[in-house]
């Protein structure tokens, strides 16, 4: 898809805005983008854009309109199995659980994960986010085993592609201490806070990304990842979340 400079400009603009925390003036480029005639590609990176920048307003009806009509457009571009497709599954997902809709949120999120699993390499790093995202929608669902075996799935796999003391991996353990907490298994919960509570001090200060700094017991972060900053790669799929944004 080729857009013109203009529109590339622009866009930019409104994802640097939004980078910087300045949501209502990226959503006042995004509604400016908005054309009637604005090629399908470009309108679905547009929607996209106005759907986080409401989403993180406290926007959600709002947000929703936009994420479904993007996610239609990805459908109608790609076929409903793409992994493009798989980046509008999970921002619906993420805003259904944080209107309390968890069993919908799962239901979007295992969808996510089953189009990832069939478009990427076992070992992506973008399936354990996937994982990561299901087992928390499962968490607020109270579904605990399936968290936690999802939380596991995403544990081995950072593991086993950046070693066992990486952000992936203390997320991860920091997630299933709070499944030990809901349970009562307090000894076991302690333990896994402990081990992420080491890798985070361990690895704080030589992280190139700024990262909050840990409470006992809980890890902090976001639930919207910031957009990407190519031409059609959907932004939730080409640009993988930082880990912190998968925390209970």
């Amino acid at each position: 898809m080729q857009l013109d400079e203009h529109f590339q400009r622009r866009l930019n603009e409104a994802r640097m805005f939004f980078a910087e925390g300045k949501a209502l003036a990226a959503e006042k480029i995004y509604r400016d983008l908005l054309k009637p005639d604005l090629p399908a590609g470009g309108r679905v990176l547009v929607l996209d854009g106005l759907g986080r920048c409401l989403h993180i307003q406290g926007r959600l009806e709002e947000a929703e309109t936009f994420f479904r009509e993007s996610l239609s457009f990805l459908e109608e571009l790609f076929g409903p199995n793409h992994i493009h497709v798989a980046g509008g599954l999970q921002n619906l997902a993420r805003l259904r659980s944080e209107r309390g809709e968890c069993e919908e949120a799962a239901t979007l999120g295992e969808r996510a994960l089953g189009i990832l699993k069939q478009s990427l390499p076992a070992d992506d790093l973008r399936i354990a986010d996937a994982l990561l995202n299901l087992s928390s929608h499962q968490y607020t669902a109270k579904k605990y085993d399936a968290a936690e075996a999802n939380l596991k799935m995403a544990l081995h796999l950072w593991e086993a592609k950046e070693g066992r003391r990486c952000f992936g991996v203390s997320t991860c353990l920091n997630n299933l201490g709070r499944i030990c907490e809901e349970r009562g298994e307090t000894r076991q919960g302690v333990l896994y806070h402990q081990e992420a509570v080491s890798i985070r001090k361990e690895i704080l200060g030589i992280h190139p990304q700024p990262v909050k700094v840990l409470e006992p017991l809980r890890l902090l972060g976001n639930s919207v990842p910031q957009s990407g900053q190519g031409s059609l790669a959907h932004p939730a799929i080409q640009n993988r979340q930082h880990p912190d944004q998968g925390a209970f």
